[in-house]
């Protein structure tokens, strides 16, 4: 291959280190993910709907609002009959008269781990381009001690400065 009309050659690298980097604030997104999934679940207990259809646009645009990556929800339009309370005493012999009240609970699947896992080794993989042809190994080592350089040349950048 040629980047910039010179030859070069692309290397992938996956690395155990980045890979423990990277599982960490995957497990967070996760979490987060999970979190939010509760405060909209919490949001939508709270409220009745007095059709089944309200109810059903109510969870799209709840999960319009904040959509997941790493979960599968599934909402569940429950209908109950709620008594209609009156003032008075009632009649002997008359049923109570009830209204359909609609609400909504959310089914919640896990992340499949299968997912998780080929989502680690992506993020865990690098690509190494060089115009050195024929030595991974070396280009990568060349790669690593690259921020040491750095690091030590900001150092001493500063140190004369002051």
């Amino acid at each position: 291959m040629t980047f910039y009309d010179e030859p070069a050659r692309a290397f992938v690298y996956y690395s155990p280190a980045l890979d423990r980097k990277k599982a960490h604030t995957l497990q967070r997104e996760i979490e987060r993910e999970r979190t939010r999934i509760t405060k909209v679940t919490k949001k939508l207990a709270g409220k009745a709907f007095s059709s089944a259809e309200d109810a059903r646009q109510a969870a799209d645009i709840l999960q319009q609002e904040s959509p997941l990556r790493w979960h599968q929800v599934t909402p569940i339009i429950v209908e109950q009959e709620v008594p209609v309370k009156r003032r008075g005493r009632p009649k002997a012999g008359v049923p109570p008269a009830t209204r359909t009240e609609y609400t909504v609970t959310l089914r919640v699947t896990d992340p499949v781990p299968e997912a998780i896992q080929a989502e680690r080794e992506r993020r865990s993989t690098f690509i190494l381009l060089t115009s050195n042809l024929t030595h991974a190994q070396q280009a990568l080592q060349e790669y690593k001690g690259q921020g040491q350089n750095e690091m030590g040349l900001s150092q001493t950048l500063l140190f004369s400065v002051a």
